[in-house]
C-alpha cells in the first residue's frame, strides 16, 4: 500500500515483476494538492491502459466510449516526463510509457524504438518462473507486444526470435506459452529465417 506518490515512484524504479500494482488508487483518497492529484490520476489511467498483441485493449467499452482512453491523458506532458525519466523507471515502465506514446497522437519512430528496446532489456534481465502463471502470461503478452512492434519497422526481429528460441531451449517457459508463442511467431512472422521455423 503506497502512503506518498514518491512511494509509488520509487516502487516502479526497482519493479521487475510482470504484474502492475493496483494499489495506486487507494493512494488517491489521501492526496491532498491538486498537482499531486492530478500525477496520481495519470498514473492510475496508466496502469489500467493495457496492451496486447500490440493493440490498445480498453478495460471496459460500451461501443461509444472506453475505459481507459487515451484523451484522459490530456496533451501527454505527464507521460512524456515519466517516458524520460531513465534514471527513475524501471525498464518495464519505460517500454510502457514509450508504447503509449507511439499509440497517441504524438507517434514518433523513436517512442516506438525506445518501446521495443525497454521491452527487450526487461525480457532480458527479469526471472521467470515457470509454475507462476501470471508471469508466465506477462511474459507473452510483453513478448508479443514487443515483437509486432520489432515487425512494424523491421527492427530487432531475429534478435528477438534467437531470445525467445533460447529460453525455449532453457525450458523457462510453461508448455502452454511455449506452443502458444511459437504458434504466434509463425502466423504473425514476415519474412522471418526459414532456420527459425525449424
Amino acid at each position: 500500500m503506497f502512503k506518498t506518490l514518491n512511494e509509488y515512484y520509487d516502487y516502479i524504479e526497482k519493479d521487475n515483476n510482470f504484474g502492475l500494482s493496483s494499489h495506486l488508487k487507494s493512494l488517491s483518497d489521501d492526496i491532498e494538492t491538486e498537482e499531486e492529484m492530478k500525477k496520481c490520476s495519470f498514473e492510475i489511467y496508466y496502469l489500467d491502459f493495457n496492451f496486447r498483441k500490440g493493440i490498445y485493449i480498453p478495460l471496459c467499452s460500451n461501443n461509444e466510449n472506453s475505459y481507459s482512453s487515451k484523451s484522459l491523458f490530456e496533451d501527454f506532458d505527464y507521460i512524456k516526463i515519466r517516458a524520460n525519466s531513465t534514471d527513475s523507471v524501471s525498464s518495464k515502465h519505460l517500454a510502457k510509457y514509450n508504447h503509449l506514446l507511439w499509440e497517441s497522437s504524438y507517434k514518433h519512430i523513436d517512442y516506438r524504438k525506445l518501446a521495443i528496446g525497454n521491452y527487450f532489456k526487461f525480457l532480458k534481465t527479469t526471472t521467470l518462473p515457470k509454475n507462476d502463471n501470471l508471469s508466465q502470461r506477462g511474459f507473452s503478452e510483453m513478448f508479443e507486444n514487443m515483437f509486432l512492434l520489432n515487425q512494424s519497422i523491421n527492427f530487432q526481429i531475429d534478435e528477438s526470435i534467437q531470445f525467445l528460441i533460447g529460453n525455449l531451449k532453457k525450458k523457462n517457459i510453461s508448455g502452454f506459452q511455449k506452443f502458444s508463442l511459437m504458434d504466434f511467431i509463425t502466423n504473425e512472422g514476415r519474412k522471418i529465417d526459414k532456420q527459425f521455423f525449424k
